[in-house]
């Protein structure tokens, strides 16, 4: 049986990537609510335990330097110091325990993991954040889809979320349901600033947060005595014994 298509702007993948290009560019700040979304979307896929140990060995390590700064304000600290972000707190408070020094200090198989991956996020922000400076730095703003591009690029499972939607099964379906999501959000990106080439990654966000696109599927579905209209990016390692492609010119399309 088939359910309905959400719209590609409710699907937990395509929003961490939207949450990660917006803490990026300035348009949100990064947040102690911020950090648990994106740790528990299938992107980073923390668990909400492991999450929690992270934050209690932040606090104790406080607590032993002297300190009593709640476990929020310390974990949205460390991440970023990682990512480089201006700390909303007081600059000159002690600092909390770095991550180098939770993974130094042993605990937990999961602990450890926990940790690598919110370093991995605040490296992310960073690198990203860098690209948006650069770009301002050349006196060019840089693209809405640019900007989701290089989230994407960065969060580095773009090949095994590929060979995992190939396969079959739930895991298969959900993560080709997570692709055929984010492939709308970049196309929209794209004619977005096709559109409107001199806005900016902020006005994108803004138009994106009303979308109710539903994204067109990559996977294969049994479609018996129906016919499918779809994009080329659409249809990647689908199988059909009868194709019509519209609008052939020669040397133009396609290319």
């Amino acid at each position: 049986s088939s359910s309905q298509a959400l719209p590609a702007a409710r699907d937990k993948a395509v929003q961490a990537v939207v949450k990660l290009a917006a803490i990026a560019s300035g348009a949100e700040e990064l947040t102690p609510e911020a950090i648990a979304e994106l740790a528990a979307s299938p992107v980073f896929a923390i668990d909400p335990v492991q999450l929690r140990r992270v934050r209690r060995a932040l606090r104790l390590d406080e607590i032993a330097a002297g300190g009593n700064r709640a476990a929020d304000e310390l974990l949205v600290e460390a991440v970023s110091r990682v990512a480089g972000l201006r700390l909303l707190t007081d600059p000159d408070a002690p600092a909390s325990a770095t991550f180098e020094r939770l993974l130094a200090t042993g605990g937990s198989a999961s602990g450890r993991s926990a940790t690598k991956t919110l370093q991995q996020l605040g490296s992310l922000l960073r690198a990203v954040a860098g690209e948006i400076d650069a770009a301002g730095g050349q006196q060019r703003s840089i693209a809405a889809d640019e900007v989701l591009y290089a989230v994407w690029e960065r969060l580095g499972v773009a090949k095994t979320w590929r060979e995992a939607a190939l396969g079959s099964g739930p895991r298969a379906e959900q993560i080709g349901a997570h692709l055929d999501a984010l492939v709308t959000l970049f196309d929209v990106g794209k004619r977005f600033v096709e559109r409107q080439p001199d806005a900016s990654i902020h006005d994108f966000l803004v138009q994106w947060s009303g979308s109710e696109v539903t994204a067109d599927s990559l996977a294969g579905r049994t479609n018996g005595g129906t016919v499918t209209v779809t994009t080329p990016a659409a249809v990647l390692g689908r199988q059909f014994r009868v194709v019509v492609v519209a609008g052939l010119s020669d040397g133009v399309w396609p290319n």
